[in-house]
């Protein structure tokens, strides 16, 4: 049976996926000219429902690490991340 910290990674690299996807979903329809206020609104909704599940398994990955120094720089990838995905 997969260890719970090996399923976590799984997740969080599944709703990492998800979140690039969203993303890019949404600055496509952004750079579209003729996108309708429904579809962006439709685009912005996953895109928050997506980071909402990467926050709930990125909480409970961080709750498996004991080393500080690692848990700064998952902070640090996490962070990152999000920021990417939100500057759209």
């Amino acid at each position: 049976m997969m260890a719970v910290k090996e399923q976590l990674e799984r997740g969080r690299a599944a709703a990492r996926g998800w979140c690039t996807r969203a993303s890019k979903a949404l600055q496509t329809l952004l750079e579209l000219p003729t996108g309708s206020r429904v579809q962006l609104e439709d685009a912005i909704a996953d895109l928050d429902k997506r980071l909402d599940t990467l926050d709930l398994v990125q909480a409970e990955y961080e709750l498996t690490i004991s080393d500080p120094e690692l848990l700064g720089a998952d902070l640090d990838k996490a962070d990152s991340l999000r920021s990417g995905v939100r500057a759209v």
